[in-house]
């Protein structure tokens, strides 16, 4: 079942959240022919349209003559009201936008320190690298004169088998 405001255009819709003072709403009333409203305690345009069975526009009409304006002003004022509180939660939200920025590159721009035994643990691992670059760097300095050793001594001994008398 659809609700009873959403048989009307966004205008009326938002006319009929219009708030209303006990003299306007009998006054309306008596304008429709009613006598006795059973209405809330706050009375809205909607609540005299579900009521009476009148249109918003015509309710709304009633009203602007009451308060002695027209019905786009009403509509407007009630649009300005909802512009005005747009605005205020933009303003809101940007306000914490920025907060939000400021610690974010707080925390960005900030160099995190470790927690002691993790700097600790760091440190050694470091004296540890050092110790294995060297042990690296001795190996293969051992593996390289090994290397040259042996081509030299390959290198005579296959000129010692060249020396050797041959027979004819």
């Amino acid at each position: 079942m659809q609700k009873f405001e959403d048989q009307f255009s966004i205008e009326e819709r938002v006319l009929m959240r219009e708030e209303l003072t006990d003299g306007e709403v009998s006054e309306i009333l008596t304008r429709l022919s009613y006598n006795e409203f059973g209405g809330s305690e706050k009375a809205t345009v909607g609540a005299v349209c579900e009521a009476t069975g009148a249109g918003p526009l015509v309710v709304g009409r009633m009203l602007a003559e009451i308060r002695q304006t027209n019905l786009d002003e009403l509509i407007n004022q009630r649009f300005e009201a909802f512009e005005d509180r747009v605005d205020e939660q933009d303003e809101k939200l940007k306000h914490h936008a920025r907060k939000i920025g400021a610690l974010e590159s707080r925390l960005l721009h900030r160099k995190p320190r470790p927690a002691p035994a993790i700097a600790q643990k760091e440190e050694e691992n470091e004296e540890q690298g050092l110790f294995d670059d060297i042990g690296k760097f001795l190996l293969y300095a051992v593996v390289f004169l090994m290397l040259i050793f042996f081509v030299f001594t390959w290198t005579e001994v296959t000129r010692g088998i060249n020396t050797f008398p041959t027979f004819p």
